[in-house]
């Protein structure tokens, strides 16, 4: 799964009982006063340093993720450009190795060579155009009642976002019972749901934005046609979609614990169980891009991979699949820190308190 979003509520602050940071606060005035009072200095910085680590932290989830509308656009461009590299990496791939793939295909779904070609060449081509088109159509406006060209690159994002999430599972579908993965057919399965996680949201966000329910055919919550996003039970769809999708980005972690010992998984966990309740979802969420960042330049070097053999050529083409995979993963989740966790979360409770 991205886009140019405006954080779901609209809300300036995600956390209304921080405080801000040009706002005098007693600490402040006391330390002034400090100048004058001597004796007062040293219960002064005390109070201030008593409060500084909340306030730190206040002001850091507080800063994270709120772009102006120019870095927004050019963030939410780079995400999607990220999102979908790993359908650029496996269209290279396949099409370098056409006979071979052809020749998977035909000895395990007694697929003629001449049309197994062409069924590859059509995914291919379909992906990398889907691709292409989530990219170049991110530009519409974050606010306000959407124009005609920015329901038509709306609409072009939610079918792009079909496209590739039909893509994954058709991948699924052909290789999953002999899944080109270290981890074999459950990784396979686990890497195949984190990226569908992502064009989920980036879909259901594109109908919202139009004022048509979540899901196509108003399915689960009828069909809104006010323009203002949606009604309330359009909105409680999303809200159940952006969970799903948030559920479906944390699971990656599940294939790395066997590869990260005791001290790795000790550190992964807590992570990744603060992304999947949606807490301080801006800094959590980028602990868990950073996390995955490390893992994947330790366990997918795929360039360190010297051996020529068949075997070793093999090995190499999982390691770049995975690599790449998961930089489409962590633009997922950058997309989660930027866009929000959604009313239901640990953040969405706080404000509401």
């Amino acid at each position: 799964m991205a886009s140019a979003w405006v954080p779901p509520g609209g809300s300036a602050d995600p956390y209304p009982g921080a405080v801000p940071a040009n706002t005098p606060t007693a600490s402040h005035h006391s330390y002034a006063s400090s100048a004058s009072s001597p004796g007062s200095l040293a219960s002064s910085i005390s109070s201030a340093t008593t409060s500084s680590p909340q306030r730190l932290l206040h002001q850091l989830t507080a800063r994270v993720g709120k772009p102006g509308a120019a870095s927004r656009r050019r963030i939410s461009r780079l995400t999607r450009a990220l999102l979908v590299a790993t359908f650029f990496e496996d269209g290279a791939r396949v099409l370098t190795d056409l006979p071979g793939q052809a020749r998977f295909l035909k000895h395990f779904y007694a697929l003629p060579m001449p049309l197994g070609i062409l069924f590859l060449l059509g995914i291919v081509t379909l992906a990398v155009a889907a691709s292409l088109c989530l990219v170049l159509t991110g530009n519409e406006r974050a606010g306000g009642k959407t124009s005609r060209q920015d329901r038509w690159a709306l609409t072009m994002q939610e079918r792009a976002s079909y496209v590739l999430i039909v893509h994954i599972f058709v991948q699924q579908a052909l290789y999953g019972r002999d899944a080109p993965a270290t981890g074999g057919n459950v990784s396979f399965l686990v890497r195949n749901l984190c990226l569908a996680g992502s064009f989920l949201m980036v879909a259901a966000t594109a109908r919202m934005k139009k004022g048509l329910a979540a899901l196509p055919q108003g399915l689960l919550g009828g069909i809104s046609r006010s323009g203002g996003g949606g009604t309330a039970s359009t909105q409680k769809v999303l809200e159940y979609m952006q969970l799903a999708a948030r559920i479906m980005l944390v699971l990656l972690p599940l294939d790395f614990l066997s590869s990260l010992g005791f001290v790795g998984t000790l550190l992964a966990v807590p992570v990744m169980l603060a992304v999947l309740a949606g807490y301080r979802t801006k800094v959590s969420g980028s602990l868990l891009i950073l996390f995955y960042a490390v893992h994947n330049l330790l366990m997918s070097a795929f360039w360190k991979v010297q051996d020529h053999s068949p075997l070793g050529k093999y090995a190499r083409d999982v390691q770049q699949y995975e690599f790449v995979q998961t930089i489409s993963i962590m633009a997922g989740v950058l997309m989660l820190v930027f866009e929000g966790p959604g009313a239901i979360s640990v953040d969405q409770q706080q404000r509401d308190l």
